[in-house]
């Protein structure tokens, strides 16, 4: 079973990820008009507004005789300042709720769908890792917070002094989970804090996988005393032995170890049985070995050249693929010799 960007269950998120949202048309008539995200790991003592610029385009089509037109025009939702009569400092980092009379398109999906994007790693400790809340607050025409009407949970992430005790007229709604396309529910107690503000709470790791083939060895020797690879045996019983490392700290991994000989191809493999199981072997510093005996190596050679590769997937995504750029691999040779 595969889940976001193609990604096999289990995966935590990472890189930028894309949040995606529907507006109820008649939330501007109740002087609904702005939006913001904010983020807040759980090491940290408060929420940091997410203030990547969103745009979005929409169609207008001209028609001159025998000629049609079409325009895609950009329309840049925010940040912005809003300010207003009730609220004459403003508010930052706000973003406009789009007039749902006009014709929006969907072309380029992570471009023309989301209304936030929230990079993982920007401003923020390399590898960045954790628990993470996502908080979603809407505001009026001035740029004040309006509270929705969803019942009231403990959490008070985000508060500020001067927020509003009334519930206002919008009420948040989640895609029913399990249930049929185009079916919501009011969003439960636990997404919702004291005060009236959309939560979520999502694993992010940001950290790399290792590959590493720190050596071979035989009874004979190692490459460790032989860093040009030549190892000795003296019978088809003794052991290879190949040290390895697959690690990502979380156990976000996938990886897969292979043996090949001279122009053979593969004569020794470990592939982890299935992907869901996010198998992964030692830690750095901690190698794992890997026997097979020289005659199971050699086969009808009486000595051979063999390479040693290793591959490290990370099992990380952005929700529109796996975050690729935490992979990691090695390649080592040996040579088993005759005396």
């Amino acid at each position: 079973m595969t889940g976001p960007g193609g990604v096999p269950e289990n995966a935590a998120w990472g890189g930028t990820l894309s949040l995606q949202m529907q507006f109820h048309p008649d939330l501007q008539a109740n002087n609904i008009k702005y939006y913001r995200w904010s983020y807040q790991f759980a090491d940290e003592g408060s929420p940091s507004p997410i203030k990547a610029t969103v745009t979005h385009r929409c169609q207008t089509i001209t028609i001159s005789g025998s000629v049609i037109t079409i325009h895609l025009n950009p329309v840049t939702f925010g940040p912005q300042l809003v300010s207003g009569p009730s609220n004459p400092g403003g508010t930052p980092n706000l973003f406009a709720i789009p007039d749902p009379t006009l014709p929006w398109i969907d072309i380029n999906d992570p471009l023309d769908r989301p209304f936030a994007y929230f990079d993982s790693t920007e401003g923020l400790t390399p590898g960045k890792s954790g628990l993470c809340t996502l908080i979603l607050e809407l505001f009026d025409g001035d740029g004040n917070f309006v509270p929705c009407n969803n019942p009231r949970g403990l959490s008070t992430i985000g508060d500020q002094p001067g927020d509003p005790g009334a519930p206002g007229a919008v009420t948040y709604i989640l895609p029913q989970i399990g249930g049929p396309p185009g079916t919501y529910t009011n969003a439960p107690v636990f997404n919702i804090t004291d005060h009236g503000r959309l939560t979520f709470q999502v694993l992010v790791d940001n950290r790399p996988t290792v590959a590493q083939l720190p050596g071979v060895s035989t009874p004979s020797g190692s490459t460790a005393t032989d860093p040009c690879g030549a190892l000795h045996y003296s019978s088809g019983s003794d052991n290879v032995e190949i040290d390895y490392v697959a690690y990502q700290p979380g156990n976000f991994i996938d990886w897969s170890l292979t043996v090949s000989r001279g122009i053979s191809g593969v004569v020794a493999e470990i592939v982890p049985p299935t992907p869901v199981t996010r198998t992964s072997a030692g830690s750095p510093g901690a190698p794992v070995p890997f026997n097979n005996s020289a005659s199971a190596l050699l086969g009808p050679c009486p000595q051979a050249a063999f390479a040693v590769n290793l591959y490290c997937s990370a099992r990380i995504t952005s929700g529109y693929g796996r975050q690729s750029q935490y992979d990691s691999s090695q390649t080592i040779a040996f040579a088993l010799l005759h005396p």
